[in-house]
């Protein structure tokens, strides 16, 4: 759907993937070049820093506006996402449309698409990040095994951590979905009645609001309460990931200090 919607969404997906190993890349370089040139009193090194600042500057800006296009593409395609999901919803038999599991199944689907982690848009996304990751893996393992082959070890094992980590939260999330998913609909339901014109009159003359605030406030409670079981169960993984991160940054200043120290950096 997203080659056929637009090709230039997937051209743009690619770049932004490739974009971080190799800017990294260019900036570990650049840094070694004027620390060099520093170091050996280049008389041209202002010059040479305000040359990469101009060019820096113009890429950053040219980036920008391909971001926002790259934003503008996404949205179009996570809108006819949602187009599919209401001609889909209009199309399906009579018998289905008080049907409680496909309800639950559409809000699922709905919801992911008025993120910016829509699932179809998440698979392209991932596709060329895994590519990009694989040729950083490249480029700095090389870079990092011939400074140590321990300190490539230790940050290997950080990444494999890091993942586990990481993949251990988002089953947490999608063990608990559908629970959240029906309090959401829940939710919305008593919002849409409480705005439907059509009972308005009945709501005021009846006193919904003693029949609705005590089923509101319930679903409430149950549904922040799951938020504060999600928003911990994320610090805890931000948590790690600090230390892990704090970790492999510690080893890395360490094997460059003794290597600065014994001589053997640049």
């Amino acid at each position: 759907n997203m080659w056929k919607w637009s090709k230039s969404y997937i051209f743009l997906s690619l770049v932004f993937a490739l974009i971080p190993p190799i800017f990294s890349l260019i900036t570990l370089y650049a840094n070694r070049f004027f620390i060099n040139s520093l170091f050996d009193k280049n008389k041209n090194l202002f010059l040479y820093f305000i040359i990469y600042f101009f060019v820096d500057f113009i890429v950053v800006i040219f980036l920008g506006l391909l971001n926002k296009k790259f934003f503008v593409l996404q949205n179009t395609i996570q809108m006819k996402y949602q187009y599919i999901l209401y001609a889909k919803n209009m199309e399906i038999d009579y018998e289905n449309v008080e049907n409680s599991e496909m309800n639950n199944d559409f809000v699922i689907a709905f919801n992911d698409t008025i993120t910016n982690n829509c699932a179809p848009v998440n698979i392209i996304n991932t596709i060329f990040s895994l590519i990009a990751a694989f040729i950083g893996f490249v480029l700095y393992g090389a870079i990092i095994s011939s400074i140590s082959i321990y300190l490539l070890i230790v940050i290997l094992l950080i990444g494999v951590l890091s993942y586990v980590f990481n993949l251990s939260n988002q089953k947490y999330f999608e063990k608990n979905k559908e629970e959240i998913t029906l309090l959401d609909r829940k939710l919305g339901y008593i919002y849409s009645t409480s705005e439907n014109y059509e009972f308005a009159k009945d709501i005021r003359i009846y006193n919904y609001k003693r029949l609705f605030f005590p089923i509101y406030d319930s679903i409430k409670k149950l549904r922040i309460l799951w938020e504060k079981k999600l928003s911990f169960n994320r610090l805890c993984f931000n948590l790690i990931m600090s230390i892990l991160l704090f970790l492999q940054s510690a080893l890395t200043y360490f094997f460059a200090y003794r290597m600065l120290k014994n001589n053997m950096l640049f």
